[in-house]
């Protein structure tokens, strides 16, 4: 009876591992149909990218307290990418440095980063 037992076990286990191998198989032939590439995103020209020209351009504006004394410095690159433009500032105050993307806050090394790209031509 054990002999008998023993072959039933063995048998129950080697359909299971079958099933479990055909699970894999096919649970490994859905990911090889997902693609890791990352998603390209279109490029769409907006308005501010037709009033300069390509590549990177920079105006610096100053901001003074009632004595004339300069409080503020701003530094503003336009950077214009296929017609698109991003806007990067960079305000440096007595307190700090700070940086923003489109109006929204950023780091100093995204502003190093996308507006000081070798591919990119100075205008200033």
């Amino acid at each position: 009876e054990l002999v008998d037992v023993k072959k039933t076990v063995h048998a129950r286990d080697e359909a299971n591992n079958t099933g479990e191998k055909e699970e894999q198989y096919e649970a490994q032939a859905i990911l090889d149909k997902i693609s890791d590439k990352p998603k390209e995103k279109p490029v769409i020209e907006n308005s501010l990218g037709k009033e300069y020209p390509e590549g990177v351009s920079q105006e610096s504006f100053t901001r003074s307290d009632q004595d004339g004394l300069v409080t503020t410095i701003i530094t503003r690159r336009i950077v214009v990418v296929d017609g698109h433009a991003d806007v990067y500032v960079r305000t440096q105050t007595l307190n700090g440095i700070t940086y923003s993307k489109n109006g929204k806050p950023s780091l100093s090394s995204v502003w190093n980063r996308e507006t000081q790209g070798p591919d990119l031509e100075r205008h200033y």
